[in-house]
């Protein structure tokens, strides 16, 4: 699983930017998790730090890159009259 990151934070995963807040689905996890920022291990691999998870069950949790399985795209809806 290939990921980049850029220098302001965001990560680039299945070829799709995850910023603060995007929402993902994990491979093998129920639920969607929101997107709070990553780290580096010691050993230089990286880390995605989420919130999220079964309805009614969600916690912090970190997961690396290749769990991601799918990037949703959030609609950002025009302020309303």
């Amino acid at each position: 699983m290939a990921w980049q990151l850029h220098p302001d934070g965001q990560v680039q995963v299945n070829g799709r930017w995850l910023r603060v807040g995007s929402e993902v689905s994990i491979k093998n996890r129920r639920g969607k998790y929101r997107y709070t920022g990553h780290a580096l291990t010691q050993s230089g691999q990286l880390v995605l730090n989420f919130i999220g998870g079964p309805p009614n069950h969600e916690m912090m949790r970190s997961f690396y890159p290749d769990q991601i399985k799918t990037v949703h795209h959030l609609t950002k809806h025009p302020p309303r009259a």
